[in-house]
């Protein structure tokens, strides 16, 4: 009887610090995993085969890029908008 009881016992839930600086994925961006800001690309622009772009992702190849990433992109001016 008591196994049942623990094992139907609600956990409490533990709940982690938030980060309260919080980077943002830009999803009309995409990147290299290896070297993200050098590769930045905007997928609004240009043609994009996105069954490509998508077996990357799955891959682990392609991911969206961060805001920041983004940021230091246009900085250097590798994304001109």
């Amino acid at each position: 009887m008591k196994f049942l009881k623990k094992l139907f016992r609600k956990k409490e839930a533990v709940k982690s610090p938030q980060n309260s600086l919080k980077d943002d994925v830009n999803k009309n961006y995409v990147c290299l995993t290896t070297d993200p800001i050098n590769t930045v690309n905007d997928l609004r622009k240009g043609s994009w085969n996105m069954d490509k772009v998508r077996q990357g992702f799955a891959m682990g190849i392609l991911r969206y890029a961060k805001q920041s990433e983004v940021d230091k992109a246009r900085e250097l001016g590798i994304i001109k908008d």
